[in-house]
């Protein structure tokens, strides 16, 4: 069966976690091909009309399973700083809630569970780029958490259940729900509200980077997926190798892409940082020819451009106040206001 007759059948999908920053794009690629029921706990902006709003940890038994294909969890407390700060909660979200979900799913019978994993699961990675065989090294209570979801993830895979673990590269690009702790965004906003790129790290590390468009299209690719009762239990790298960058040259390259040339500022006296990796994608490539990430990032840098200008008409020029765009801060007041 092809992708044309099986998207004729209009799957039905949830996707928890529908108005983060992959969310609204992710939902938008799913309709293409199924009905999307969207979940999500509106911790950063207004929900989308339609959304079930609620925090998943409070929802588990009150999901109706029934009828439904897949399950894509987007849900996280999701990067290093806001781990950090809010370890038990990101343990919670990230990998309890993940797995008590993917048990309902599989006890109500949908067929497939989709998880948006991290490349930070390498850590600490050598020149080699890492493959999805190789020795994990997660670093950060983020890392871990993704790590141990996917343990406990593909413990449930079988025949019936196929389980998908996509390790995503670090994300960037324009969203309807635009976060700006991400190393890509943070440098636009800062050169365009400071006229400058400030690197904190000394520049070394390397990252591996995907635009949001194409994380939405990897999960598309996935949910179109045939069951297989061979391949049940998937851990795929989602990135391309030619989007990898050291810091430091990926500071220069998004000045070189804007309409401006603001300063580049590297920090050469910070300490080291561990969290640097390379990434091998060619198995995903291989299984998903059709939907491999397409974007680059002189796109993904004029996108934001555009976003971002339009965004210091509304919120000023201290970008690092934004709220919710910067999501520890969003994080913090949802705390004070004892909404988590």
């Amino acid at each position: 069966m092809n992708i044309k007759e099986r998207s004729e059948l209009k799957m039905k999908i949830l996707v928890i976690g529908s108005d983060g920053y992959v969310g609204p794009v992710t939902c938008s690629k799913l309709e293409e091909i199924s009905e999307v029921i969207r979940l999500d706990a509106g911790w950063f902006g207004q929900t989308s009309s339609g959304t079930i709003k609620g925090d998943i940890r409070y929802l588990l038994d009150e999901i109706d399973y029934s009828g439904l294909d897949c399950v894509v969890y987007l849900a996280a407390v999701s990067n290093d700083p806001m781990g950090k700060n809010f370890a038990e909660i990101t343990h919670e979200i990230n990998h309890h809630a993940a797995v008590q979900v993917a048990q309902r799913a599989k006890k109500n019978h949908v067929r497939k569970f989709v998880y948006a994993s991290s490349c930070s699961a390498y850590g600490a990675g050598s020149d080699k780029p890492r493959k999805e065989v190789d020795q994990l090294n997660p670093l950060t209570d983020y890392a871990r958490s993704k790590v141990n979801a996917e343990l406990d993830l593909i413990k449930l895979a079988d025949p019936d259940f196929n389980v998908y673990c996509l390790r995503f590269a670090t994300a960037c690009g324009a969203s309807t729900n635009l976060r700006l702790d991400l190393v890509v965004n943070d440098f636009v906003a800062s050169a365009l509200t400071r006229n400058k790129i400030k690197v904190l790290s000394n520049g070394e590390p390397y990252r591996p980077l995907i635009a949001v468009d194409d994380m939405a299209l990897a999960i598309k690719g996935v949910s179109l997926a045939k069951n297989s009762d061979k391949k049940f239990a998937n851990i795929y790298n989602i990135g391309s190798e030619k989007f990898t960058y050291r810091i430091r040259d990926l500071a220069y390259e998004v000045s070189r892409y804007l309409s401006f040339d603001p300063e580049v500022e590297i920090n050469h006296s910070a300490t080291h940082d561990d969290r640097s990796y390379k990434v091998n994608f060619d198995q995903f490539n291989s299984d998903f020819p059709n939907f491999v990430p397409k974007q680059d990032l002189q796109k993904v840098v004029n996108g934001l451009e555009r976003q971002i200008g339009q965004l210091i008409y509304v919120h000023g020029s201290d970008y690092t106040n934004w709220i919710p765009h910067i999501r520890l801060n969003a994080l913090k007041l949802f705390l004070e206001n004892k909404n988590l």
